[in-house]
């Protein structure tokens, strides 16, 4: 199924931020992470109710490119306008005071 995918402009610098780590770390890891990225957003695409939600409506995709590089991709799903607004992506170590509240 097809949804309107929409991002929070955050969601940009969030991307833009990791790809500059990632790069410092390793050549390879930036293509890595976009392959990454464009799979899980595909699995959003195709059930974006598979992940159940944290709270305020808000649900988490974990993606991992290994146990020390994890991030949650945090989104909305509004089922009745077909529409997912991704609201962040962040660090899995981040603190959950940075996650966002709704």
């Amino acid at each position: 199924m097809n949804y309107i995918l929409e991002y929070n402009p955050q969601v940009f610098k969030d991307i833009d931020h990791i790809l500059s780590f990632l790069t410092e770390v390793h050549d390879d890891l930036p293509r890595k992470f976009r392959n990454l990225l464009a799979g899980k957003f595909e699995e959003l695409d195709s059930n974006p109710e598979r992940w159940s939600p944290l709270s305020n409506g808000i649900r988490a995709i974990r993606m991992e490119l290994s146990k020390r590089l994890s991030w949650y991709c945090f989104y909305h799903y509004y089922e009745e306008d077909k529409r997912i607004l991704v609201l962040r992506i962040i660090s899995q170590k981040a603190s959950t005071k940075n996650w966002p509240k709704g």
